[in-house]
């Protein structure tokens, strides 16, 4: 079961208000931003089956990757995919070149 994260919600700031409506004004800008950012990966992308996933042995690497990924305040899976998009990135013509031969 899914870990509530109930860091956002604070009875007394329903009641009597925030104590500091300009950070109040952030926080809700923040939200609108991840609700957007929520939506938008919702509708992109569909339900993946087993077939999707690629076996990858990366367990020399276990340490590496959960520090590094620790440190960018991420999960281990979005780290790597950062990764990869920064080589999608730096080889993107490489890339265009092999995929129409």
């Amino acid at each position: 079961m899914a870990k509530k994260d109930f860091s956002r919600i604070n009875p007394t700031e329903k009641f009597f208000g925030s104590a500091h409506p300009e950070q109040e004004q952030e926080k809700t800008e923040e939200r609108e931003q991840e609700a957007q950012a929520q939506k938008s990966s919702n509708t992109s992308k569909k339900k993946k089956t087993n077939s999707d996933y690629l076996r990858l042995d990366i367990y020399d690497y276990k340490e590496y990757l959960t520090t590094m990924a620790g440190f960018k305040r991420t999960s281990v899976t979005k780290y790597i995919q950062s990764l990869i998009r920064a080589d999608m990135q730096q080889h993107k013509d490489i890339y265009d070149t092999l995929k129409n031969i």
